[in-house]
């Protein structure tokens, strides 16, 4: 069964952590959609034990463009882009209740720039900074008021 993928995208500034802000919530999908793919692939949709993927897929059958993956709840997991296989892009990560959790960029499924985790209220919980695939500088964290409370560097334990 292809769905359709409601396209969401929201950036938020570095000088916006703080202040009120409600937690985003997972695309709707519905059924019977069949999902717009680039000339040279097709659309596809897989149910796996864990989860399900609803995209396009080229000739050899690796997924390439828009992308879902679902909780075997139903609901999103992962809205992403990627690219003969690999993730590439912004991806926007929801828990099993849809809320936001987590935006992470990637380049050649490589964590690439900045990574963000939210509190359930929607506030930016980390955020981190990456190259090809390593940590760059420190993490920040915030409380669920958005104020920044404890600095993380990649070398101690946490």
């Amino acid at each position: 069964m292809i769905r359709k993928m409601l396209v969401v995208s929201a950036v938020a500034a570095a000088s916006a952590f703080a202040g009120p802000v409600a937690a985003e919530k997972a695309p709707t999908l519905s059924t019977g959609y069949s999902m717009q793919c680039a000339a040279g692939t097709t659309p596809a949709a897989a149910e796996g034990k864990r989860l399900g993927f609803v995209g396009c897929v080229d000739a050899q059958n690796n997924a390439h463009g828009n992308t879902i993956f679902i909780y075997a709840n139903g609901t999103v997991e992962d809205v992403g882009v990627m690219n003969h296989g690999h993730r590439t892009g912004l991806w926007k990560h929801f828990d099993r209740s849809g809320t936001k959790v987590g935006e992470t960029t990637f380049s050649n499924d490589h964590f690439q720039g900045i990574r963000k985790t939210f509190h359930a209220n929607g506030q930016v919980r980390t955020v981190d900074n990456w190259n090809q695939g390593a940590l760059v500088g420190e993490r920040q964290y915030f409380n669920a008021a958005g104020e920044q409370v404890a600095p993380w560097a990649p070398d101690s334990n946490n």
